[in-house]
């Protein structure tokens, strides 16, 4: 399979267009037909790392090759997952280019597999490709994982809550259970950790370094929640609070990040046709942003904490949003930070602290302090 073919399948999995394509990594719309017809077959490096840059394809993408000491194992790794898995060949190809006999001399050691194939596994299946290639480490990627929900490591945050130059990887680190409630789909969150935050930034949202931020994907927002986006030229990550100042009806959504920081218009956020509380909806398909999730969770975890003592998930707690602001407890006792489901119909989140010693609730949705203690055997 050879540059165009890849391309045209990625374009098609990516849902774009190829004048899309070419707006989002100015390149002319002609060359990349001319890549798809065949008409351009060898591209520039930094053609196809604008390429996978926007459509969030892993740098080695088109790359084919897999060096010939590797793909037997290969071959016998794809075989033992389909056995761990409980998977039938016929299922596991289901919307690859491979047929069932080809799929034998793949996993017989016969014949290469390309890259391509491989991440498509990686994503239907959730296979570790690191695995794949080498044998090491685990078979399926690392998660978050307890026995209610399943949440997928995104990567680190390395430099606080700002925009990010380095791109995302894999986070191979093992989390504690996590008591976040029951109510999400468990394929929809994602996690990311923090890295180092400015003065402002812990002011501003209350965390510490390596806290663990879990967010919704591509759930609903409204005033004043915290959303994740992905800058699609860099592939850097953003974490905003939303804020519409009373104007969104006349003047489009404000995107606000930190008081230091630009305004990031609505226009600017590509929102896969998401819509906001009050139905109005924003962003474009050639817009710099695209809109990922909105956080629903924090997690923070002290090395003197007996995590065997956390519990499996807190109790719902109905409240207004006419609380106050506060400043996250830094006592050593402090256990956690997350956020629960306020009210249903308008997918409301609120900030709760849970002390070692006595369940301690503090809303961070507002300007000023509210603090309501919690009996510790009802949470459940």
């Amino acid at each position: 399979m050879n540059f165009g073919q890849k391309l045209k399948i990625a374009i098609s999995d990516n849902n774009i267009t190829q004048k899309e394509l070419a707006n989002g990594t100015g390149l002319h719309v002609n060359t990349i037909n001319y890549y798809i017809s065949g008409a351009q077959k060898n591209p520039d490096h930094a053609s196809i790392e604008k390429i996978c840059t926007f459509m969030n394809l892993p740098k080695d993408y088109f790359d084919t090759k897999i060096p010939e000491n590797y793909y037997a194992g290969v071959g016998k790794r794809i075989k033992e997952f389909r056995i761990i898995k409980g998977i039938n060949a016929e299922e596991f190809i289901d919307g690859t280019e491979l047929s069932l006999n080809e799929l034998n001399d793949v996993e017989s050691g016969v014949k290469n597999v390309s890259k391509l194939t491989l991440y498509r596994f990686q994503q239907k299946w959730n296979v570790n490709m690191t695995w794949l290639l080498t044998g090491k480490g685990d078979p399926v990627k690392t998660t978050f994982q307890n026995e209610e929900n399943t949440v997928h490591v995104l990567g680190n945050l390395t430099e606080g809550l700002n925009i990010i130059e380095d791109d995302i990887k894999s986070s191979e680190e093992i989390m504690p259970p996590m008591c976040y409630l029951k109510d999400y789909e468990k394929d929809k969150l994602f996690s990311l950790k923090v890295g180092e935050l400015s003065r402002r930034e812990r002011e501003y949202f209350g965390l510490q370094r390596s806290d663990y931020i879990i967010f919704l994907l591509d759930g609903k927002f409204i005033h004043k929640d915290i959303i994740v986006m992905r800058h699609r030229i860099n592939n850097s990550l953003v974490l905003k609070k939303f804020n519409d100042n009373g104007r969104l009806q006349k003047t489009g959504v404000n995107l606000h990040l930190f008081p230091e920081s630009p305004k990031i218009e609505t226009c600017d956020v590509f929102m896969k046709g998401l819509v906001v509380s009050n139905s109005i909806s924003g962003g474009n398909t050639n817009a710099t942003y695209e809109y990922l999730g909105r956080v629903v969770f924090s997690m923070r975890i002290y090395q003197n904490f007996d995590r065997n003592n956390l519990k499996s998930g807190f109790r719902k707690i109905k409240k207004g949003r006419n609380t106050r602001k506060s400043d996250v407890p830094t006592t050593e006792d402090v256990s956690r930070n997350s956020q629960a489901d306020f009210n249903k119909d308008d997918v409301s989140f609120g900030n709760l602290t849970v002390d070692k010693k006595v369940g301690r609730y503090i809303r961070l949705d507002d300007d000023s302090t509210t603090e309501n203690n919690l009996d510790k055997d009802n949470l459940v």
